[in-house]
This record gives C-alpha cells, structure tokens and sequence, in this order.
C-alpha cells in the first residue's frame, strides 16, 4: 500500500523539522516555512517539500488561527491578503523572465536595512491607509510567486505600527493564512500536491501541531519586547540569506 510505502527514517527527520517550524510559528505567527522548505529539499525534490510544507502549514493556520482572527484587523488583513493573491500570478511571470538571482540579492539587502530599522526601535506612527495596506499586499504576492520570499514586506509592514505583539501576530497569522490557500490552490492546479505529498504531509502533521502548542505556550508568556527581538531576528536571517544564498 501506497501509505507503508511512504513510512521511512525520512519522515522521522521531516517530523523534526516539523516540530521545530511549528515552534518558531506558534511563536511569531511566521516562519515555518523559513525551517521546512530548505530542510525537506535535503529528503526529497524541491516540488514534494514545497507542497508538503504548504499543507503543513495551512495545518499550522488552521490550529491558531481562530483565535488570530479575534484579535487581528481582520478588514485590512482581508485587503491585504486578496491583493497578494490576485499579484502572486505576476510573481510567476517575474519568475521567468527576470535575473532572480540579482532580485534575490537586491531583497536581501533591503529586508536587511529595513530589519536594522526596526532594530533601532522605529515606528510607523501613523495609521494604516488602504492604499499602502494593499500595495504590500501585492509587493507579497509578486514576491511570493517569484522568489517565495513574500514575507518581509508584509512583516515590516506588521512590526512598524504601534500595534501590542499578540496584534501584531493576529495579522501575521491572519495575512498568511490567506497568501497560503492560494499557494496550495496553485500547487494543486499545477499537480504539485497529490495524495503522495499529502500522506508525507499527514506523517508531520503531528510534530508541527506540538510545536505551535509549544510555541504559542511562550509566546503568551513573553513581553512584546522579546516578541519584536525573535522577530526581527528572523527577518534578518531571511536577508542575509537572500545575499549569500
């Protein structure tokens, strides 16, 4: 049967990998895909560990986002996420006929000088107009069908406003969520996932589920502070990943 096939020490070292994303996402609201993507590539073809970590998680989405959706702002979350999803097309475009290896170069090196401005400690302090609201949501999407690089600008966007952490994570959560059902939709169309990657991903789902429990148990006991520190640490490392990468 297709399913014992599929039991192997590999699926031991995915649930690893797993457990650590579901940490780091229970945490910030982010970021899984940040572990899964590049340590899944070592087990298996680039499409399986695509598909099998966007399953994992719309997964992760689906345990904390309830609970993301009463605390986020769910009008600007909803425009920025449908901007993302109508651009992530003109992000596959971009894919095929541009020098991705400049753009990724060139989003390290912004996503690491907007990461030493939040650093410093700096604010946007004013409020968030649709406009830009939706044009970060499409700089996502472009971004996201493109390099699948399509968070930093979103989490700049989060992380500069006045907002309290568990706000700032509700719209991460939230925003993701969204940008994730049609990543899985277009994987799906495209024949990327399939009953073989959903049964690998069936295998980790577990993991990831302990992790975001373990994740969100910290984060509810941390000062926004410490938040905002592990998340701009994280958008850093993405930077300089990008230039070195």
């Amino acid at each position: 049967m297709i399913g014992a096939e599929l039991i192997t020490i590999d699926l031991l070292w995915a649930a690893a990998a797993a457990l650590a994303a579901g940490l780091l996402f229970g945490f910030t609201g982010f970021g899984a895909a940040l572990v899964m993507a590049p340590l899944f590539t070592l087990l298996w073809d680039a499409r399986i560990a695509v598909g099998m970590s966007m399953i994992l998680i719309a997964v992760a989405s689906a345990q904390v986002l309830p609970s993301a959706l009463k605390l986020c702002d769910r009008r600007q979350m909803a425009l920025m996420g449908a901007s993302a999803c109508v651009t992530i097309p003109i992000g596959g475009w971009v894919l095929v006929s541009l020098d991705l290896e400049l753009m990724r170069r060139i989003i390290g090196i912004v996503v690491v000088l907007i990461t030493v401005a939040l650093a410093t400690g700096w604010r946007y302090p004013g409020v968030r107009q649709p406009g830009v609201t939706a044009a970060v949501g499409a700089l996502s999407g472009i971004l996201n069908g493109a390099t699948s690089m399509g968070g930093p600008p979103a989490i700049f966007y989060l992380l500069s406003g006045p907002d309290r952490a568990e706000v700032s994570r509700a719209n991460l959560i939230a925003f993701f969520a969204i940008m994730n059902v049609a990543g899985i939709i277009t994987l799906i169309v495209a024949g990327v996932i399939n009953w073989e990657t959903t049964i690998r991903a069936g295998a980790g789902a577990p993991a990831i589920l302990i992790g975001i429990a373990a994740g969100s148990w910290a984060f509810k006991r941390a000062a926004d502070t410490t938040y905002r520190r592990v998340a701009i640490g994280i958008l850093f490392i993405v930077g300089v990943a990008a230039l070195v990468g």
